[in-house]
């Protein structure tokens, strides 16, 4: 039979006997002595008074792992001796084998509690690398969980399926842009993952989510070599420099304010940056040339190591600056490239480094990518004047192929006994040769380079292909 019993209500029973023992001079330093120790029980018993116990009945039991454990009733005894009984027969069914174990999963676990332990476990390390999320992060997160909470009704983690986030999903793009549609599927797909790590599901019941296209309506672009410079003649000095910095380092603005002035390396020169600011979480450290490693060392002069180094304002404000910026110089923001923006930077910075000649683990180190698909196919743009060269050399070589093919054809029909037709003489014309310069022109035709010593390195065969018009001399 479970054992039965009442648990001690500690706070109305300690009252109970700090009010006796005031009575009772002769025992309150020997009850107050106890309460202190946390024995209320026996403080009770030494200022003579009944301890006051909960109104609800409590049992303990031995579980199918032998385990011993603890259950609240009722407030009846009865009632609670036999809810004590059944549960001592369903758990000696399990360890008999005559009903199956109880899963974890199988106990309905409230939406709103586990969303808070899961925001709690990304606030503490649920970034990259054991980091906790960054503050924006968080602020959404928990409002796109929120919003699923209401939008489906969620009472119990278990109550999540496909249908219904599909059906929310697809209400979601009549409203908003696909990157936040992207972000709020993301939000309940990666949640309902952490559940199912801690078996808090059996399954993930998204698994069969489909992706959204998220791709940006307009792309960052690189600033041409005269934007740049336009930019950086008009823009006041201090903004200068926060846009020469970006340019020599690549780092992203979030990235920029938080460098402090203990993080100028004049040794380098470089400008390491640690891994809680950095978007991959990896340790940074950017070079820099020696003339800006002296501007910015002029500029922390004087200044606590812990200072910032560029003073820059928060985002919003930065942005007003550049866009001021760019009307002062007269730089178009939208263009059929993509949209200028302080981003755009990085996206110059890495083309630079790409443009340079470095072999593609260096671009991807200097880039912080962790695959070349990002540095290579995102941010490296095609510059217009070396598509034209390249296209431009292709052809030629092209040309020259087919030329050298063709004189090693005549050259075969000619031993041959062949005719040249005036047709095929044009060949000579594209491959650089004429028939002035012929050392042994055909006599039916007077065309074409037909000394069978004149192709150096060619070989004569009856066998060789004829891709040209040709008649055979009568």
């Amino acid at each position: 039979m479970p054992h039965v019993f009442q648990t001690v209500n500690k706070k109305a029973t300690t009252e109970k006997v700090r009010k006796a023992a005031k009575r009772k001079p002769k025992v309150q330093a020997e009850a107050l002595a106890l309460l202190d120790a946390g024995k209320v029980r026996d403080a009770a018993r030494a200022a003579g008074v009944q301890p006051v116990y909960h109104p609800r009945f409590r049992y303990q039991f031995i579980d199918y792992r032998g385990r011993k454990r603890t259950r609240t009733g009722t407030t009846s005894q009865r009632d609670t001796e036999r809810q004590a009984e059944r549960r001592r027969a369903f758990e000696h069914e399990i360890r008999d084998g005559v009903r199956p174990a109880p899963r974890p999963w199988d106990t309905p676990r409230d939406y709103a509690s586990t969303v808070q332990a899961y925001l709690g476990w990304g606030a503490a390390h649920g970034g990259r690398r054991g980091f906790a999320w960054a503050a924006e992060h968080y602020k959404n997160r928990r409002r796109y969980l929120a919003w699923w909470g209401e939008r489906l009704n969620l009472r119990t983690v278990q109550d999540i399926d496909l249908p219904t986030v599909e059906k929310g999903c697809q209400e979601l793009q009549s409203e908003k842009a696909g990157r936040t549609v992207a972000a709020y599927a993301e939000a309940i797909a990666a949640f309902c993952n952490w559940c199912v790590t801690r078996q808090y599901l059996a399954a993930d019941p998204l698994a069969a989510l489909g992706a959204f296209h998220c791709a940006p309506g307009e792309p960052h672009r690189a600033l041409t070599d005269d934007e740049v410079g336009k930019l950086l003649a008009v823009a006041p000095a201090e903004r200068s420099l926060w846009y020469r910095v970006a340019l020599q380092t690549g780092y992203r603005q979030k990235e920029l304010r938080a460098l402090k002035v203990r993080n100028l390396d004049l040794f380098g020169p470089s400008l390491p940056l640690a891994a809680e600011y950095c978007k991959d979480r990896r340790d940074a450290r950017q070079p820099i040339t020696r003339a800006l490693a002296d501007e910015l060392a002029r500029l922390a002069s004087g200044k606590d190591q812990d200072a910032p180094l560029l003073d820059m304002p928060p985002k919003n404000a930065t942005t007003t600056a550049l866009n001021a910026d760019f009307a002062a110089a007269a730089i178009r923001r939208e263009t059929p490239d993509g949209l200028a923006t302080f981003h755009s930077f990085r996206v110059n910075y890495i083309n630079a480094v790409v443009k340079s000649g470095a072999d593609l683990k260096t671009i991807m180190t200097l880039a912080r990518h962790s695959s070349a698909t990002m540095s290579m196919s995102t941010y490296a743009k095609p510059d217009a004047n070396r598509l034209r060269q390249a296209a431009e050399d292709a052809a030629s070589n092209l040309l020259n192929v087919i030329a050298r093919t063709s004189m090693a054809q005549r050259k075969v029909a000619v031993a041959a006994g062949e005719r040249i037709t005036a047709e095929d003489e044009q060949l000579c014309v594209v491959s650089g040769r004429s028939t002035a310069s012929c050392s042994n022109p055909s006599p039916e035709t007077n065309l074409g380079c037909c000394n069978p010593g004149s192709l150096s390195g060619v070989t004569a065969s009856p066998s060789a292909p004829a891709t040209f018009r040709a008649t055979r001399v009568q």
